[in-house]
């Protein structure tokens, strides 16, 4: 009986253990104990320089292999290193958290049993390779300058194969092409201690793409003579996760070292992102250009410099001699030169559509162009933004300077130039040299200028010529002023909006002109005793020994319109009897500030004025409104400070122009309907608009038949809305019509005799109003796809042309209305008849009726058509038999029928979710086994 109960024992364990080894299979690789480099699959291979710590780090087959670095994991600050390295020893990694990595006894348990590893050696030139295009081997391991490699490619093949590499030393120029990354290694591309050469070369007629890679130049130990890449007639892109940095190159003596990061002769250089920083030249301490074609959509050319010891420097950012520079994107930011700091461009056609130039200054040392400078060069600015740079000479934003006599060279029609500084003139832009510059659009906001001659956002120097259209010049101001009188003569603040030299000519046009207004120069000093003069212009007449000097100035011609044709309202405002100086109080010619409440008389119009010259705006609002509604270009809350006493706008020493010579003559004609003349005025007045925005008042007699002339106009199609491109209408309201209503019959434009001809016509007019209403207890169904009914009307006059919301062709309108809507008609002729009906209505839906749908116009009263449609409802339909079931649920078979046993009901076993048998089965037999383990624990016991 023992021996079965065993037997039995015997049989349960195995059948137990057997169902646990289905769950245990997958844990196999845990007990398995091989070699470690068995476990990673390496093979022995003398080329490939691993560490020991490599070879020990050990991974079953299974595992997955290691991810491939990213740019995130390279550290910069690795890549300085430290000045105790001896001499010819090129770098020895150190841990992040020690002076050296300490050596230390790892035990690792592998199954049952437990390997030691050998202690982890410092590190040594096992984690670099070399990497010599001149004269390497890539049959070489790379270990050593003597031993490296060749290729770019191999440099890598090898610093992926082994990701203990961290540095690739390049200590010999080497030609590359197609992708250049170090994607899938740690390791980033340096130039060796010793090695002062490009590290990388784009020859003539290949092309590279940097994506993923960091290119250093070990500018903290090596002064190198070359940039980091030179590109002789190839093309070179810079993508995604290209960093090229920290190549230092210095100048002496007549030496002026070009290109920190690139130089490029003859090439393409496309950058779309990326970053080229921290690096140094003479010219162009990020990126040299020589004849080369050059586009930045994207990526940041930032904190390069420009410099050298005895002469200026240029382009801290960029330098392109030559060739072409197109900007759509990008930031060139933080740069330093005295010439050009971010951007210095010579003899290259110069365009910026996008992108941002911010943050670059002269550094220490007098300079010009703090954002960019442009000399004989072709400029087009569309867009972008130019912020925040400042200049310790002229121009904060932009110095351009051109000795070329040309047409013009200088065209803004978009973009800002905002917040920067020039310590001398030209806060956001300085025009020198025979610039022509036509500024058509864009914005000059809180620039700032501190030098002698002012101009907060503009300069425009003796033999320059800026021509500007629809510009609006408003709130600037000279501010915090530094004042010196000379000669006994007390100091001025001058033209708070635009200052005119005594060499400087100031032409103001009517069309696409100027608004110029609620600018300030402010008296100054505690008591308020040193009187400015000309809060919006001043126009510069020297005087000697009190007396106006023959050839001590331009005259100026005041055209009595501003930008959109509102009235200028120019008064008086104070004295000046030379550049920053002032009569004095007791003088005669000294003459009081503006008052408003006292203005004087206005400024004579279209009259040559040549004393003077101070001015004040005073426009009404309405003009104010129409001005900034057309203004393309805005000068606006820029300052002239300290030394800078004049011009916190523009100062003008050369030529200036403000629009078009293109003025027209209104002429309007009115008639009359054909009536009893006794009922006619002898006189009207029509009150004139631009848009919504008043301009005058017209008068019209019958004595001159009805007829009258507005001069000096701008051209009525050049009164766009800057932010909607949509045409301003010129039009008139007509003053107590009584019964008349004043109808626009026709406007002619002839540009040969500049005439803008209005007719006009006094009607006596009413309107029709047509309506929709849908009754129904359910929701309406239309009677077309679109939800909404047709309508027609027809009058009797073949009238054609928009006459209210409705569009009318030889007499008739078609139009459509959902419920609940109307349409209405207005200016129809007295006594026209009219019809409206109702279109293709399915009368079996809709019962429709109507009220007023004919008629006639009656003068100054709506007329109103209404059309009601009731939905007919659907008739009932007697209820349809049920169809049959196509699959109707049928008994069930005996032999699918299961009826568990009373005995089984009332225990209320369980359902395992198995009913096949030999579920059934197994759970029997599990049960039973349990049952004589039981049974033979008892017998043990007994």
């Amino acid at each position: 009986m023992r021996i079965a109960y065993r037997t039995l024992t015997m049989l349960l364990v195995a059948a137990l253990v057997s169902t646990i080894s289905f769950g245990g299979a997958t844990s196999a690789y845990a007990n398995q104990a091989t070699s470690p480099t068995e476990d990673a699959g390496i093979e022995s291979d003398p080329a490939l320089p691993f560490t020991e710590t490599d070879q020990a780090e050990t991974m079953p087959p299974s595992a997955p292999s290691e991810p491939e670095a990213s740019e995130e994991e390279t550290d910069v600050n690795d890549i300085a290193q430290s000045s105790s390295t001896p001499i010819g020893a090129d770098y020895s990694a150190t841990d992040s958290n020690s002076d050296s990595i300490q050596p230390k006894e790892i035990e690792r348990s592998v199954g049952s049993s437990v390997m030691s590893l050998p202690p982890k050696s410092e590190a040594s030139d096992s984690q670099v390779i070399y990497l010599n295009g001149e004269s390497g081997d890539d049959a070489k391991d790379g270990a050593s300058t003597e031993s490296a490699v060749k290729s770019f490619e191999r440099a890598k093949e090898l610093a992926k194969a082994n990701q203990g590499i961290t540095k690739i030393l390049v200590v010999g120029t080497t030609n590359v092409s197609g992708e250049v990354s170090l994607s899938g290694t740690k390791a980033i591309l340096m130039r060796g201690r010793t090695f002062k050469s490009a590290l990388l070369k784009v020859t003539k007629g290949a092309e590279a793409t940097l994506a993923n890679i960091t290119i250093d130049g070990n500018g903290d130990d090596v002064i190198s003579e070359q940039a980091l890449m030179c590109v002789e007639g190839g093309t070179l892109k810079i993508a995604s996760g290209a960093l090229l940095q920290n190549n230092k190159i210095e100048g002496a003596g007549d030496n002026m070292p070009e290109g920190g990061a690139v130089h490029a002769v003859n090439a393409t250089v496309i950058m779309q992102d990326g970053s080229i920083t921290r690096n140094q030249a003479t010219k162009g301490g990020g990126i040299y250009l020589k004849n080369s074609d050059f586009t930045l959509s994207g990526g940041s050319i930032s904190e390069n410099i420009g410099t050298h010891p005895k002469k200026y420097a240029f382009g801290g950012g960029v330098h392109a001699d030559g060739g072409s520079v197109t900007i759509t994107g990008g930031i060139i930011s933080d740069n330093t030169a005295e010439i050009g700091s971010g951007l210095f461009a010579t003899n290259t056609r110069t365009s910026m559509s996008g992108g941002v130039i911010s943050g670059n200054t002269s550094g220490e040392y007098n300079g010009n162009g703090g954002g960019a400078y442009i000399a004989d060069s072709d400029f087009t600015l569309t867009g972008g933004l130019i912020t925040q740079n400042a200049a310790n000479g002229f121009g904060g934003g932009i110095y351009y300077t051109t000795s070329k006599a040309a047409n013009t060279n200088f065209k803004m029609s978009g973009g800002s130039i905002t917040q920067n500084k020039a310590s001398k003139s030209g806060g956001g832009i300085s025009f020198l040299g025979k610039a022509n510059a036509l500024i058509t659009a864009g914005l000059f906001a809180e620039n700032e200028a501190t030098g002698f001659w002012g101009g907060g956002a503009i300069y425009n120097d003796t033999n320059s010529k800026l021509t500007m259209h629809n510009a609006l010049i408003t709130n600037n101001q000279i501010d915090e002023p530094f004042l010196v009188g000379a000669g006994n003569k007390p100091a001025s603040e001058q033209g708070g909006g635009i200052w005119n030299c005594p060499t400087g000519k100031t032409t103001m046009y009517i069309t696409k002109g100027l608004a110029l207004y609620d600018n300030k120069a402010n008296d100054a000093g505690t008591n308020k005793d040193y009187y400015g003069a000309g809060d919006d212009f001043v126009g510069m007449w020297k005087y000697s020994f009190g007396e106006k000097e023959k050839d001590g100035g331009k005259p100026v011609v005041i055209t009595e319109r501003m930008l959109g044709g509102g009235y200028r309202l120019w008064y008086q405002d104070g004295s000046n009897q030379g550049i920053h100086v002032n009569f004095k109080p007791n003088d005669a010619k000294f003459l009081p500030r503006y008052d408003p409440d006292n203005p004087g008389s206005r400024i004579a119009y279209d009259v040559e004025l040549d004393t003077q010259l101070n001015f004040k705006s005073a426009p009404t609002q309405d003009s104010k409104n129409l001005a900034e509604q057309l203004a393309t270009v805005v000068i606006r809350n820029n300052k002239a400070t300290h030394a800078g006493i004049s011009g916190g706008g523009i100062a003008n020493n050369g030529t200036l122009i403000f629009g078009e010579d293109d003025t027209y003559q209104l002429k309007i004609h009115k008639s009359w309907k054909v009536d009893e003349k006794t009922s006619h005025p002898s006189e009207i007045k029509l009150k004139l608009y631009v848009g919504n925005h008043y301009i005058e008042d017209v008068v019209l007699t019958e004595e001159n038949g009805w007829e009258a002339i507005v001069d000096n106009f701008p051209n009525p199609e050049t009164l766009i809305d800057a932010k909607t491109g949509q045409l301003l209408p010129v039009h008139f309201e007509e003053v107590d019509s009584g019964k008349y209503t004043l109808i626009e019959v026709s406007k002619t434009t002839d540009p040969e005799t500049k005439t803008y001809a209005i007719e006009l016509k006094n009607e006596i007019v009413g309107s029709l109003n047509v309506s929709k209403i849908v009754k129904s207890e359910e929701p309406a169904k239309p009677n077309s796809a679109n939800g909404k009914f047709t309508f027609t009307v027809e009058l009797s006059q073949p009238l054609t042309g928009k006459y209210g919301a409705m569009d009318f062709v030889d007499g008739k309108a078609t139009f459509q209305l959902a419920d609940g809507e109307s349409i209405q008609a207005d200016l129809l002729p007295e006594g026209v008849t009219f019809t409206v009906n109702e279109i293709d209505v399915d009368p079996s839906k809709f019962e429709m009726t109507s009220e007023g749908n004919m008629g006639n116009i009656e003068a100054n009263t709506t007329s109103r058509a209404i059309f009601v449609n009731r939905l007919i409802p659907e008739t009932p339909k007697p209820d349809d038999p049920k169809p049959e079931d196509p699959n109707p649920k049928k008994p069930h078979s005996p032999e699918t029928i299961k009826v568990p046993s009373q005995k089984a009901m009332q225990q209320s076993i369980p359902q395992t979710g198995d009913e096949s048998p030999m579920g059934m089965f197994g759970l029997a037999a599990i049960l039973g086994l349990a049952l004589c383990l039981a049974s033979w624990v008892r017998l043990q016991r007994q």
